[in-house]
Parts: C-alpha cells; sequence; structure tokens
C-alpha cells in the first residue's frame, strides 16, 4: 500500500488562515474494466468555515483520464488547466492518446517545478486501469487504489476490507461511495455531497450527490456524461 511521504497531508499545514481548501477525502479504485474516482462536495476556509457544500473535485483531463484533488482550491484548478494543455499538446506532436503515466510523470514534474504545494492529487486512466497517487512534493507512486486528504486514513479503512482487484467498475462504484461516508464521519474537512466519476472505453461519466454512502449513490439518478474538456485550441 501507499505509505505517507514526509510531507504534510494536502489542505493541511501548507494552507494559509483565509485560502480556500477541499481539506476533503478522495479516492481512486482500478478495475478489470475501467477506474472509479471520488470525492466528497466540501469547501472550507482555512478548514474552519464551510463556504461551498456542492464543490466539484473530480475533473476529466480529456477524455480517457481523470484527475481528484484536495487542497487549495486554486492550485488545483491551476494544475488541472496546465494537464488539460500538456495532454493536447502530447496528442498534437504523437497522433494518439497519452498514456496515463505519461500524464502522472507530467503531473509530478508540474507538482514539484510550481507552487502547488498545498494540494494532493489521484490521477486514473483507463488505457491501463491504472491509479496514480501524487503527493505534495511532487512524488508519483502506482497502485491498485488510493486515497488523499484529510480523511485519508479513514477512507482506507474502508478500503481495505472491502477492495478485491480485477472487479468491474460497477462494484468499484458503492466502494468508493463507501469510503466517503466513513470518512466524512470523523473527518470535519470532508461531507455534503459526492461525485463519482467513472472511466472505461467508452467514456466518462459521473454521478453527483447531496449525500455519502452507496445508498445515496443507488437514489441518484443515472451516470451522466462528465462535463466536457474546456480545451482551447493550442497553436
Amino acid at each position: 500500500m501507499i505509505e505517507q511521504s514526509g510531507e504534510s497531508p494536502a489542505g493541511t499545514a501548507h494552507e494559509s488562515a483565509n485560502e480556500f481548501s477541499t481539506g476533503t477525502t478522495i479516492v481512486a479504485l482500478g478495475g478489470d474494466d475501467g477506474v472509479v474516482l471520488g470525492a466528497d462536495a466540501r469547501v472550507s476556509l482555512g478548514g474552519r468555515f464551510v463556504t461551498n457544500r456542492s464543490a466539484r473535485k473530480v475533473e476529466p483531463i480529456g477524455e480517457r483520464a481523470a484527475v481528484a484533488f484536495s487542497g487549495g482550491v486554486s492550485d488545483a484548478q491551476s494544475v488541472v488547466d496546465q494537464l488539460r494543455t500538456e495532454r493536447q499538446l502530447y496528442e498534437l506532436d504523437h497522433g494518439r492518446p497519452m498514456p496515463t503515466d505519461a500524464l502522472a510523470t507530467v503531473t509530478g514534474r508540474l507538482i514539484r517545478t510550481g507552487q502547488f504545494r498545498s494540494i494532493g492529487l489521484l490521477l486514473g486512466g483507463v488505457d491501463e486501469s491504472a491509479v496514480y497517487w501524487i503527493d505534495g512534493g511532487g512524488g508519483v507512486m502506482r497502485d491498485a487504489y488510493a486515497a488523499s486528504g484529510s480523511g485519508m486514513q479513514l477512507a482506507y479503512g474502508a478500503l481495505e476490507g472491502a477492495y478485491e482487484p480485477d472487479r468491474p467498475v460497477s462494484d468499484l462504484q458503492p466502494l468508493a461511495a463507501d469510503a466517503l461516508a466513513a470518512a466524512a464521519e470523523r473527518d470535519v474537512a470532508s461531507g455534503d455531497g459526492m461525485t463519482i466519476t467513472t472511466i472505461t472505453d467508452e467514456g466518462l461519466s459521473e454521478r453527483r450527490t447531496n449525500a455519502l454512502g452507496r445508498e445515496a449513490l443507488a437514489g441518484a439518478d443515472g451516470a451522466s456524461p462528465a462535463p466536457e474538456t474546456a480545451d482551447e485550441e493550442v497553436a
């Protein structure tokens, strides 16, 4: 399993008191036909005052990958924008989709060379049903499943006894929802609703709910296509 690095968990020690933060819990699980990423929906100011209860913390990077983020909102949005540009440039140069491992390498480099030390990222892609954890120092680690954010220990506790490799994404979706609910039970920076994003060879889809857990997921409307990536044309 992934071990926590010496860096402070994203959304805690690196935040200033007036920074909008998704202290949060995020999870990513690899299956035999794709990957599932999940995140709660709470945003707070300095980890003490809830400012948003319906935030989106899972963003598509093209049609075959997505990233979930915790920590400073502005930093996370900047990284997502840069990753989308890097993907476009790669595909223009190579004429094929950017592999998930290459995208993970680029993500780690952005964290190491930029000013994005207040975030934690989980990256998932469908080419190898890969899950990557990128820490606050830019370290990149691949695993079958991962959790990050202020509620990661609680999420891992829920996943370790339930996750099995090579399961279909339909089985992984409720596991991700349960892990988020378990984290929110004790972690004050996590809660409210959730986003569950699924990536398969057929594309990206997501479900958003106003509550946590598999019951909320089961009661949600059917999966809808993830929002179109706001890619701009790269010269």
